[in-house]
């Protein structure tokens, strides 16, 4: 059976390379920027710039900057300049790195058209954000925001994490900062996020125990103090032995068992409920 157009045209031979072009001309292609003039509106001599261009113009403005001061050095300094992509032998992992700055650069360009009443056609904004959104789904990862800065992330995937963010906002800003492309292999920050997240762990381990969950929030408090470094047992002492991908396993893995607690934890708050329909039936 013949597929719909709608069904094939989604990343039909997906080719990373091939990808980062698409998005890369939808980055740098130049189109038609017009200013109002009036008052002291900021003119621009070449009306025709890019996304990148635009956010070039106000640079020092901007609050990612860090302490680059153009574009160019920005992308050098982040190992994404465009010469890093022409040799066609870049990872995944700076792929997505891209995506992330291109994701920053496209909200940024969108304020500055904004706060200067330049007319933005959202054609090019639009299918930049549409194509990357698809990329990044192929490769099991999507984007998340920082509410508070604004800030745009690519985070892998993980549809339990994203439900248990909504239900738990108090927790939500390290949920997402621990699936963030940018904590892959920093097992540092990883170790201090984990520390966050096992005061909420505590909030609720002895209601998992009484509910009968006893194994489960007894490994997961184990990995936790591990990763915390409390406990003086041999457990403790494999861990310090192994090298960081083993270890970053690990901690991975300790990270899926404090949302299992969290994702179980509902029907602790139901159970009671449920045994009282049960008594119906006795």
């Amino acid at each position: 059976m013949r597929k719909r157009i709608s069904e094939r045209n989604i990343l039909p031979n997906f080719d990373l390379h091939a990808e980062y072009q698409k998005i890369e001309d939808l980055l740098s292609r130049r189109y038609t920027v017009s200013e109002v003039k009036s008052g002291s509106r900021r003119y621009y001599s070449d009306p025709s710039l890019s996304m990148e261009d635009l956010v070039a113009t106000d640079f020092l403005g901007w609050e990612l900057r860090g302490t680059f001061i153009t574009l160019e050095e920005m992308r050098e300094e982040l190992g994404i300049a465009r010469h890093v992509f022409y040799q066609n032998n870049f990872s995944e992992e700076v792929f997505l790195d891209f995506i992330q700055y291109t994701a920053n650069c496209v909200q940024r360009a969108r304020i500055l058209a904004k706060q200067y009443a330049l007319k933005l056609p959202e054609t090019y904004p639009a299918a930049l954000m549409d194509n990357m959104e698809a990329v990044l789904s192929h490769l099991g990862a999507e984007f998340s925001a920082d509410n508070e800065s604004g800030e745009i992330f690519v985070c892998y995937s993980n549809e339990i994490s994203d439900v248990i963010a909504e239900t738990h906002p108090d927790i939500e800003r390290s949920l997402m900062e621990y699936r963030s492309i940018d904590n892959q292999g920093n097992l540092h920050r990883k170790e201090e996020i984990l520390s966050t997240l096992y005061k909420k762990f505590e909030s609720i381990r002895s209601a998992l125990k009484n509910a009968g969950f006893d194994a489960l929030q007894s490994d997961t408090g184990l990995l936790l103090n591990v990763v915390r470094h409390t406990p003086k047992c041999n457990i403790a002492k494999q861990f310090a032995e192994m090298n960081n991908d083993e270890k970053e396993r690990w901690y991975d893995k300790t990270y899926e068992l404090f949302l299992a607690c969290l994702a179980v934890y509902p029907y602790i708050n139901v159970k009671s409920d449920i045994n009282q329909l049960k008594k119906l039936e006795a």
